[in-house]
């Protein structure tokens, strides 16, 4: 067997609707995220995209308290700084809403299909608005 086709097996109602590039890569998404974001056992700090963009201070003192390490650790300074790796048509770099930057590259009918496949694995926390539901993150 290949490795990991127990989980693939285990998924394999949800797989054989995928009707697109987008809706693969929502499945994949879907895949690795569903056991954080579903499970009880709170071993782990969540932590969302979103909120360290919004409120990156914030969010990393939260993160340095879980940890139990000083703030000083992060380096604030440089926290607004957009990553080397920030591509071209980023919202980050064109100072637009980069929450809402999706918007621009997917349909409608996209939208529908991608968070029809997150739903499909019980995940409740996203939809389309630009945030989650940060209570059911745990926040």
């Amino acid at each position: 067997y290949p490795r990991y086709s127990h989980i693939f097996n285990k998924y394999q109602n949800q797989i054989d609707k995928i009707k697109s590039r987008e809706g693969m890569f929502a499945n994949w998404w879907a895949i690795q995220n569903v056991l954080p974001l579903k499970h009880d056992n709170k071993r782990w700090l969540t932590v969302s995209y979103e909120k360290l963009y919004l409120d990156p201070e914030n969010e990393l003192k939260r993160i340095a308290n879980y940890l139990n390490i000083p703030i000083s650790r992060f380096n604030i300074t440089d926290i607004k700084k957009p990553s080397t790796t920030t591509k071209s048509g980023s919202g980050i770099l064109s100072n637009s809403d980069q929450l809402l930057n999706f918007k621009k590259y997917l349909s409608e009918r996209q939208m529908d299909e991608i968070m029809e496949i997150v739903k499909s694995y019980d995940i409740d926390v996203y939809d389309k608005y630009p945030e989650p539901n940060y209570k059911k993150l745990g926040y």
